[in-house]
């Protein structure tokens, strides 16, 4: 999204995107430590009205400290801010998995022309039985396919 910000006509830095049980980013607006000085501020406060505060879940001992304040993303105001994923883009979730609100948040940024997506049915994790694999491995060769003519 940055670099999308940054060089709105320049060349994407990916052709297409691979989200396996993948989530929306988040925006840390509020940080205990000082950010490094890699970080623009100015850009941090202008997408703070794109996101939300988020409360989890969160993976063990990588919660926010109590004077952290972390945002996710509503997908509706990225696009708003013609900031949506332009690239092609494919989602592999399952439907038990815990997260997979935060996996369909990610899939709603990215723009619905270019994405393929993929329910394996299970939870939070990467599938391994053959049928499964076979039906990544097709979404994954439409997104390619899709890069190829957009490039």
């Amino acid at each position: 999204m940055d670099h999308q910000r940054s060089h709105p006509f320049g060349p994407d830095l990916f052709k297409l995107a691979v989200f396996i049980c993948s989530a929306a980013p988040l925006l840390v607006t509020k940080a205990k430590q000082m950010p490094d000085v890699s970080h623009d501020l100015a850009f941090i406060e202008r997408l703070a009205p794109l996101t939300k505060p988020w409360s989890g879940p969160y993976v063990r001992d990588h919660e926010p400290q109590p004077d952290e304040s972390w945002n996710i993303f509503i997908p509706d105001k990225v696009i708003e801010a013609g900031l949506s994923i332009r690239i092609p883009t494919v989602h592999i979730y399952g439907k038990k998995d815990e997260a997979l609100s935060l996996s369909l948040n990610l899939r709603d940024m990215c723009d619905a022309r270019m994405r393929v997506e993929l329910d394996h049915g299970g939870g939070h994790d990467i599938p391994r039985s053959a049928n499964v694999v076979q039906d990544m491995v097709a979404m994954i060769r439409r997104a390619i396919h899709y890069a190829v003519i957009n490039s």
